[in-house]
């Protein structure tokens, strides 16, 4: 059967996400005299090639004077300074220095340089508890200092920490609010910001030519910024399509590999290129995994662990090791090396049992809530729509007020094309949506929908779980595209027979529930019946080969969701355990 690379890529495709914050605008590059030690020039050096370096030696000079005078700076610069020695812990902890000082002295464009270097290294470790807290922190600091520029951000921040609880209906939510308002402010970067975002959340569903698409938007965009403007934006942005299009072809690998290893020269010597590093490894030992080239792999990934292993890692947070020894894991594997791979799978195991791990996702969890809980939504629903409403007020008055033919073409085709990106991005929404709900390889509910449907059926339903039996012989012998071509045409059958008024879900690898809401029991089981044997008859190219099919029906009656499906998978465990290829009923 096809891979489920949903989980896999959610937890890959998170590496293209940091970049944008580290996002840097055109300006002055250069500090000097007596605003040598503004905030906002340090910032731009500090992410411009390899001139962090000479802001930190200048540190090193006046290390003591910068203390006494300005302490937020003090902490900042330290976090700074350790985060190039790759001692995280240290940084965090100086920039969490700094955030509660420049929050004391009022020194807005200080805090938010130092919740900008939190973020970027909670979203390295996918710490959706505090991104939840630092974006609720940015919303009422850009609120206070009525900052668009700070709203947008915020909004990127809230939404990447949906992205990692895999909340995409919420994640899509934020990004509109901050493509709206990137629109309105004419802020290319962040219009980029929001295409390179959607695209790596279809890479995650694997509609790579959609992800492609939008990588390719992002780069026309970009191409209209300045040259020092989003440089790790465009850098990743590149990574992240090169990675996408390794996915729909095996010709000319050797070019997108040499395009890669050329990102990779490019970022040595940057600010935080550990980090960076570490990113693009990953993604190239992804593409040779995809060529089929796993030495090279191996190698890519075993470089991403190296990297890893030089950090000193922030307490309390799962360690990225974790992310890359399952795909080192995985190349491994697939290089024949067997010992090497169950190896790393048990350490990831471990990891996970970590009643440390675990008690960091409660608390996460529990963050996201208290976010949500909070009503901040439709606060920013409000004020999305009042910019909305303004918009079309100064649009109307323009319209009036023109008197040439030319103003008025020029004004309505404005309209009509603002018109058209709205409706491209409620298409993509609901494209998102209905990903989310639905199975990729059959069409039908996912497990997580079917059950949510299952929940809020009448007493009078009627429940259905069929199994394919023998399914695991199939996979073993003819192998998994074939198990894929056998679950296709069976839920075929079963769409041939269940009527469209009726909810059909697949629960598992050969399982599917089937919901019939308005069917008598016998109606139900005469369809059940039908299914059975149709597919029974089924015809294959394989000789020998036939498919049949075990089912357990129940009426829902009082049950819940889950005590129902309980009663049916029994039902189905009992018609196999009496020979297969039979219906089971209550």
């Amino acid at each position: 059967m096809k891979k489920n690379a949903g989980k896999w890529q959610q937890t890959i495709t998170r590496i293209a996400l940091i970049l944008f914050f580290m996002l840097v605008f055109s300006g002055e590059h250069h500090v000097a005299g007596e605003n040598a030690w503004d905030i906002k020039k340090i910032e731009k050096r500090i992410f411009t090639d390899s001139e962090y370096k000479e802001v930190l030696e200048a540190f090193e000079n006046e290390k003591e004077t910068i203390q006494s005078d300005n302490p937020s700076l003090y902490f900042y610069l330290s976090g700074v300074n350790y985060l190039v020695q790759n001692d995280f812990h240290e940084a965090y902890l100086s920039f969490e220095e700094a955030l509660a000082s420049s929050y004391e002295a009022g020194q807005s464009e200080m805090e938010f340089a130092a919740l900008k270097q939190l973020v970027m290294l909670s979203d390295f470790y996918a710490d959706s508890g505090k991104l939840i807290e630092y974006g609720a922190r940015l919303i009422d600091l850009a609120e206070d200092q009525d900052d668009a520029e700070m709203k947008m951000y915020a909004y990127n921040v809230i939404a990447l920490s949906f992205y990692y609880v895999a909340n995409d209906e919420k994640v899509v939510e934020y990004l509109e609010h901050m493509f709206s308002l990137a629109r309105e402010e004419d802020n290319l970067a962040y219009e980029a910001i929001y295409q390179t975002m959607m695209g790596q959340i279809l890479y995650s569903y694997q509609d790579i030519e959609s992800a492609i698409e939008l990588y390719e938007e992002a780069e026309r965009v970009l191409q209209m910024t300045e040259e020092n403007d989003a440089g790790d934006l465009k850098l990743f942005n590149r990574a992240s399509h090169l990675l996408a299009k390794s996915n729909l072809t095996e010709q000319e690998p050797e070019a997108l590999l040499k395009e890669m290893e050329q990102l990779i020269i490019k970022t040595e010597g940057q600010y935080n290129n550990t980090v960076k590093l570490w990113v693009l490894y990953l993604m190239k030992g992804q593409m040779e995994e995809h060529f089929h080239f796993y030495d090279a792999a191996v190698t890519s990934f075993e470089k991403s662990k190296e990297l890893t292993q030089k950090i000193k890692h922030i307490e309390d947070t799962i360690n990225p090791l974790r992310h890359v020894s399952v795909l080192l894991a995985r190349a491994y594997y697939n290089n024949g090396d067997f010992q090497e791979a169950a190896d790393l799978y048990i350490s990831v195991a471990e990891m996970d049992e970590d009643p440390a791990n675990l008690m960091k996702v409660d608390e996460d969890a529990s963050k996201i809530r208290s976010f949500t809980e909070r009503g901040l939504t439709d606060e920013i629903s409000s004020l999305t729509t009042l910019q909305e409403a303004q918009e079309r007020v100064v649009l109307q008055q323009r319209i009036m007020l023109g008197t040439f033919v030319l103003g008025i073409f020029l004004l309505s085709r404005a309209y009509i094309l603002k018109r058209k990106e709205h409706l491209k991005v409620n298409e993509l929404k609901d494209k998102l949506y209905v990903q989310s709900i639905t199975d990729s390889l059959t069409g039908l509910y996912n497990r997580k929908q079917i059950f949510k449907i299952l929940n809020t059926k009448k007493q009078d339903c009627t429940v259905a779980l069929i199994d394919i039996d023998n399914f695991k012989t199939i996979n073993d012998t003819l192998g998994y595209l074939a198990g894929d071509e056998v679950i296709k045409r069976v839920v075929q059958t079963i769409r041939q027979s269940v009527p469209e008024s009726d909810d059909i879900g697949r629960y598992g690898g050969e399982e599917f529930l089937i919901i019939f809401s308005d069917k008598t029991f016998e109606e139900a089981l005469a369809i059940i019946e039908e299914i059975r044997k149709n597919t029974e008859a089924l015809a294959w190219e394989v000789e020998g080969m036939q498919t049949t099919l075990s089912a357990g029906v129940s009426p829902k009656g009082e049950a819940t969701a889950e005590e129902v499906f309980s009663k049916v998978d029994k039902l189905v465990h009992e018609a196999k355990r009496t020979g297969k290829n039979k219906i089971v009923f209550k």
